[in-house]
């Protein structure tokens, strides 16, 4: 084979040239020569050649004495021994030694030729064999590692599908990201559902190391839907000193369902290690997919709980505004549970006075609700008067951006609107009042929100007419709600 060298150790130049003349270098062999065994055995250690041929009877160190060194220091290097007729019974003990051949001299071309390819092929072979078991134990490494990576992700995903609540969720993910990377730091950013805005979900580690247009980055990588290397310079960092020499890279994934991003997981390391990113991209993808599914589960869960508990609303109200005789209080009891669901600042139950075209305030929640009483809305007039002119409910989510909009709460008082929902009370194809809530403590208001309302006031709207009916309520402003008239 081309360019495999051959060392040839003989006390004899003449049998160094001719090997080397006329045998090995016509056949595509590099040649190393020595004239003694321990310049041979010097150029064994260092050149480690593919082949020694190797003279036995030599001064300063013998052939045996040289291949007793090489045995000693682990060295397995082919050799062929060249010996006199006569000598076999010598040439057989080197064969203990690991010699693989041995020649007499004086030998014939074809002779050596023939030993050196047996040789040489057996070496490669062993080489080869020796390279696929080496190659196997990797394969099997790597197998076992992702075997055990698996397991990981696998418990990791039964975990967190089982977790329900988004919180908790989030905070497991945290915990998985840095676990499973060997990260400092892990963050789930999630895109709100209602503003758009990217929020820090959750959060584990050491706090506050990061560029400071991560969030943009993030957003970036949202966008593009594939996971990303931030590299990061350390002037780029919102650390002290210490940290800023230590990081160098920041391994963020989206959170993806059904193709939409719904937000990312990162994780950062101190040093940026290229042999395990791809690794770390890997488990980080597998991850967010789980993180993504156990999201979008909360969520639905959520969604359901939220459902129920309207539905159970809706029932309690309706029961109770069918059973009354005590309608006022029923009316306060409407309006304490839209604000226990809602969670809002302030609300209001409101009556159209047919004869003067105003509304008037029946039923207030909140710090105001003594101050607002007294006060009348000429329909078509701010939200509430708006909403009893169209007899359309209103959802406003940022009154700061409207203009011309005056909430009822805000004739009088120093209250300040933020957002608002207002339904109308509709019986008979007539509106006879509005319900309105301010400002939700948790978030800001929904369409889902507007239909919770907008049913409860419909509930109401058939309770109030009823009441008027079969009692004698008049539509007079002077007259109020109270069933000990």
């Amino acid at each position: 084979m081309a360019a495999e060298r051959v060392l040839v150790v003989d006390d004899a130049q003449g049998v160094i040239d001719f090997l080397s003349d006329y045998v090995l270098l016509p056949n595509g062999y590099e040649v190393l020569a020595a004239l003694d065994g321990e310049g041979g055995l010097s150029l064994a250690l260092k050149e480690k050649p593919d082949l020694i041929i190797l003279d036995l009877e030599m001064p300063k160190m013998s052939g045996m004495e040289v291949l007793e060194a090489l045995s000693e220091k682990g060295i397995d290097i082919p050799v062929i021994v060249i010996t006199f007729h006569g000598s076999e019974t010598i040439a057989a003990e080197a064969f203990r030694l690991g010699v693989k051949n041995y020649i007499t001299k004086p030998f014939k071309m074809e002779e050596i030729l023939e030993a050196i390819a047996q040789a040489l092929n057996e070496s490669r072979l062993k080489r080869e064999r020796a390279e696929l078991v080496k190659r196997l134990q990797l394969a099997n490494q790597e197998l076992e590692r992702r075997i055990k990576e698996f397991n990981i992700l696998h418990g990791i995903g039964q975990a967190m599908s089982s977790l329900l609540g988004l919180d908790d969720l989030l905070t497991r993910a945290v915990e998985a990201g840095v676990y499973v990377t060997g990260a400092e730091q892990a963050i789930v950013h999630l895109i709100d559902r209602e503003t758009g805005r990217l929020v820090v979900g959750a959060e584990q580690g050491q706090g506050g190391v990061g560029p400071a247009d991560f969030a943009a980055r993030v957003e970036e990588v949202i966008q593009s839907r594939s996971a990303t290397i931030v590299e990061v310079a350390s002037e780029d960092l919102t650390a002290g000193p210490e940290s800023k020499e230590s990081i160098s890279s920041i391994l963020v994934v989206p959170l993806k369902i059904r193709g939409d991003a719904i937000g990312a997981v990162s994780v950062r390391k101190t040093r940026s290690d290229d042999s395990h990113a791809n690794n770390d991209k890997y488990l980080l993808s597998v991850l967010a997919n789980y993180i993504a599914i156990g999201v979008e589960n909360a969520r639905l869960y959520d969604n359901l709980q939220r459902r129920v508990e309207q539905l159970a609303l809706l029932n309690e109200v309706g029961q109770a505004l069918s059973s009354t005789v005590d309608l006022e209080q029923t009316l306060k009891l409407v309006m304490e549970r839209i604000n226990h669901m809602l969670k809002v600042e302030a609300g209001s139950l409101l009556l159209v006075d047919e004869e003067s075209s105003e509304l008037v305030f029946q039923i207030a929640l909140g710090e105001q609700s003594e101050h607002v009483k007294p006060l009348r809305i000429k329909v078509g007039q701010g939200i509430a008067g708006q909403v009893a002119e169209s007899g359309q409910p209103l959802l406003i989510p940022d009154l700061q951006r409207e203009t011309g909009s005056v909430t009822a709460i805000d004739i009088s008082t120093d209250f300040l609107a933020r957002s608002a929902l207002c339904a109308p009370m509709l019986a008979r194809g007539q509106t006879i009042g509005v319900i309105e809530v301010i400002n939700k403590l948790e978030g800001t208001f929904t369409e889902d929100d507007l239909s919770v309302l907008n049913a409860i006031a419909n509930y109401a709207a058939v309770a109030i007419d009823n009441a008027r009916l079969f009692r004698g309520f008049g539509t007079s402003s002077s007259q109020r709600l109270d069933t000990d008239e």
